[in-house]
């Protein structure tokens, strides 16, 4: 009886102090992780944290770091920096021709058109401009052929295709327009007629294709060579006998075919020489 007395005693003193015991250590820290002191990572049983950072002087992280464009240049600027030419990209064009011509206005066929030299050989002279969008250009263009039998204007549109190639363009193109002969020669005519020279008209169309090529000297000019050829559309209106020609003129013009009939022709047309071009961009 006395010893259960004892044991309830003691277990009685000893109570508090266990109590006391095992509530400081639910308080107290963690030791911290990778300590000096303290135990190692993963040693009891926890997985230890993973570093996916490469190390040092590792080959495969600089190759990494060029393929996202942080490190070393991208390949496609380099392969860029390679085909670069030198050339701005072009907006804005003019060009510059002179060279040699031949016309004739009846080539494929006339009707009426009374006129007796219709072909002759001479000098063309022409000035052009547009716009470029890459490869295609669009511009107008005025040549004038100072032939030895007559003198013909024409006022184009042109649409063409430019091909460069290193320094170099390769052109093809279309053109069309209006044309018309400026001056004639009195020994064109077939008949004798006052001021025939000066007041026949001749007008109309014309169609044709060209190729050239330009060698850009800088980026801003250029120096080569075209050549073109066209089919020519043109009419001839009935000229007006003056009113002072005497009665035995008017009756011998009132029968040729300037005074009576208006006339139409086909014709051709070849022009090549060289030409200076002017280049702006950005």
């Amino acid at each position: 009886m006395r010893l259960r007395c004892l044991s309830a005693a003691t277990a009685a003193f000893l109570l508090p102090t266990l109590i006391a015991g095992v509530s400081a250590a639910q308080l107290a820290p963690p030791a911290p992780l990778g300590g000096g002191t303290g135990t190692p990572p993963g040693s009891d049983g926890t997985p230890a944290p993973m570093n996916n950072n490469p190390p040092p002087n590792d080959p495969n992280a600089a190759g990494a770091t060029a393929g996202t464009g942080t490190g070393a240049e991208p390949q496609n600027l380099k392969d860029a920096e390679k085909e670069d030419n030198g050339r701005n990209f072009e907006l804005f064009w003019a060009q510059a021709e002179a060279g040699l011509s031949y016309m004739n206005l009846a080539s494929f066929s006339q009707e009426s058109l009374a006129i007796e030299k219709k072909s002759a050989f001479g000098g063309v002279f022409g000035l052009s401009a547009g716009v470029r969008f890459l490869l295609f250009t669009l511009g107008a263009r005025i040549r004038m052929h100072q032939l030895s039998v007559f003198s013909l204007w024409q006022i184009n549109g042109v649409l063409g295709m430019q091909i460069p190639a290193g320094s170099w363009d390769i052109g093809f193109g279309l053109h069309g327009g209006y044309s018309f002969v400026g001056r004639i020669s009195g020994d064109a005519f077939s008949t004798s007629a006052p001021n025939a020279s000066s007041d026949v008209s001749v007008r109309g169309f014309n169609l044709g294709l060209g190729a050239s090529l330009d060698y850009y000297l800088t980026p801003l000019f250029s120096i080569g060579a075209g050549i073109t050829g066209e089919a020519l559309f043109l009419k001839r209106p009935p000229l007006t006998i003056p009113a002072d020609v005497p009665a035995d003129q008017r009756a011998q013009l009132e029968q040729s075919d300037l005074y009576k009939n208006s006339g139409t022709s086909a014709g051709i047309g070849v022009a090549g020489g060289l030409r200076l071009g002017l280049h702006l961009g950005i």
